[in-house]
């Protein structure tokens, strides 16, 4: 007896020596089947137990990866072992090599020592023969010096024979003539050279002591004139020098904007640049999130007419730096306590609501800017452009009369105030100066040609200061006459220039 079928049923099955569950499902099914439809899926479902191959598959599978790995690997430590053999070789061999060397330099740094034996040896044999040598000098120096003060003795008394005899007279004679000989040679050689110098001035030789007075008033007025002609020539060159190093100052100026501007694509000076970069460097940050709004701002292709006074009236603008929300903390605290060596403005950019842009002026020159679509400070510069330049591009002066805010294309500004604005100390179409714009091919190309033409420029100033070096030079050592210094086409030409 039994409580539920299960234990039942496994002592039925044992009881009449049935396997598993499935026979035994079999003969139940078999018992009460009415028809069979499909032999083959009846056969299949109740008559064999389900086996899983996929599984067994895939560890065979995985079984054969694993042996070609180990083959792979085995070859490997092959090739490797066939590589390293000679190697173990080489090694032995180098080792052998560096005993023979150790060897050899041994033997080449005792040969130092034997040779200093062999030559220490020598040079006692030399000390000897030059002390025997010495002995011999000084015997005969004695002698030499004995014979000296036997001579000096006769000559004194041979003096005082002659001065006895008047002999004195003749000496301060000769002494006298001497000296007057000597006199004689240097002016000699003064008036030669005098003689040669009035000669290239175009002057006579004088004879007599007149006209030579005359001759030297002359010469005196002469190098007067030249002297102040110096003097003019050295304040030439002086100007020439200041001109030369002010131009070279510029030139090296232009070429490291220029170099600077080839690196980047953006129109921003480069002290504004270098400004920004010391300042993401100092606090970990990438230049893409800082822009300068000029670096997202430029005129629209239609409207390049009015290209230079929207470049003069946005240029404080475009060289402001934009500080997100979150880096304006860092921000504040760097640059407060940096010496920055120029000025910097920047805008705190905070997350603001898309509000709709106020109402524009039909003729506002915001509608002539383009702000760079892909840029996250796309909303904030819009709003900003509205609000800030939202001013009436008057093509003729009865509407620039009539509106409050208005620009001109000469780049005359007027706000509501009344106050008027024009700063021509530049030309308003000089694109050196433009800073608004992502694309800088056009300030780079006139970059070059201010530079090239102030290339030129040095060029002429170049020739002209050596022009004036090589003339003071001239008239200073004399080698250019008087009336050249004075009337000299390239010295005239110099003051000109300068």
């Amino acid at each position: 007896m039994h409580d539920s079928f299960p234990p039942y049923a496994a002592w039925f099955r044992r009881r009449f020596g049935i396997e598993n569950d499935q026979a035994l499902e079999l003969f139940h099914q078999t018992v009460s089947m009415k028809s069979v439809g499909n032999l083959t899926d009846f056969v299949r479902s109740h008559m064999l137990e389900p086996f899983e191959v996929a599984p067994r598959v895939q560890a065979l599978i995985g079984h054969f990866d694993d042996l070609n790995r180990a083959h792979q690997a085995v070859l490997k430590a092959q090739r490797q072992v066939e590589l390293l053999t000679p190697l173990v070789a080489d090694g032995k061999r180098h080792g052998e090599l560096l005993i023979e060397v150790d060897r050899l330099r041994h033997c080449r740094d005792s040969l130092r020592v034997h040779f200093a034996g062999l030559k220490h040896g020598l040079l006692v044999k030399r000390l000897g023969l030059l002390n025997d040598e010495l002995g011999k000098v000084d015997g005969q120096v004695g002698r030499l010096d004995a014979s000296r003060e036997e001579q000096s003795l006769r000559i004194d008394g041979l003096r005082q024979a002659i001065s006895d005899n008047g002999g004195d007279r003749l000496e301060r004679l000769a002494v006298d003539i001497g000296r007057k000989g000597q006199v004689r040679d240097a002016r000699r050689i003064k008036a030669t050279r005098y003689d040669e110098l009035a000669t290239v001035l175009g002057e006579a030789v004088v004879a007599d002591d007149e006209a030579f007075a005359a001759q030297r008033e002359r010469f005196k007025i002469w190098r007067d004139d030249v002297e102040n002609r110096e003097a003019d020539l050295q304040n030439e060159l002086t100007d020439h020098t200041v001109t030369l190093r002010q131009g070279k100052s510029e030139h090296d100026q232009l070429t490291a904007e220029i170099d600077s501007l080839k690196k980047r694509r953006s129109n921003i000076d480069d002290q504004q640049v270098r400004i920004r970069t010391e300042l993401c460097a100092a606090l970990g940050l990438k230049t893409e999130d800082m822009p300068f709004a000029g670096e997202l701002i430029q005129v629209r292709e239609d409207e390049r007419d009015w290209e230079g006074a929207a470049e003069r009236l946005l240029r404080g603008f475009g060289l402001a730096l934009l500080v997100p929300d979150a880096h304006y903390k860092a921000v504040a605290g760097w640059v407060d306590d940096s010496h920055l060596q120029g000025r910097l403005v920047y805008f705190h950019v905070r997350p603001r609501k898309s509000d709709a842009l106020p109402e524009l002026h039909r003729d506002s020159l915001v509608r002539k800017l383009a702000v760079k679509p892909d840029s996250p400070y796309y909303d904030w510069l819009e709003q900003e452009l509205a609000k800030r330049f939202d001013v009436a591009c008057c093509a003729t002066q009865e509407q620039f009369r009539r509106e409050q805010r208005a620009i001109t294309r000469a780049g005359q500004i007027k706000d509501p105030t009344g106050r008027h604005e024009k700063d021509d100390r530049r030309r308003i179409d000089d694109r050196s100066r433009y800073v608004l714009g992502w694309s800088n091919d056009a300030k780079i190309a006139a970059l070059e040609g201010k530079r090239r033409l102030l290339e030129i420029h040095l060029g002429e100033e170049g020739g002209g200061s050596a022009t004036s070096r090589r003339n003071s030079k001239s008239c200073k050592a004399g080698a250019m006459p008087w009336w050249a210094c004075r009337n000299s086409p390239a010295s005239k030409s110099s003051t000109g220039a300068a």
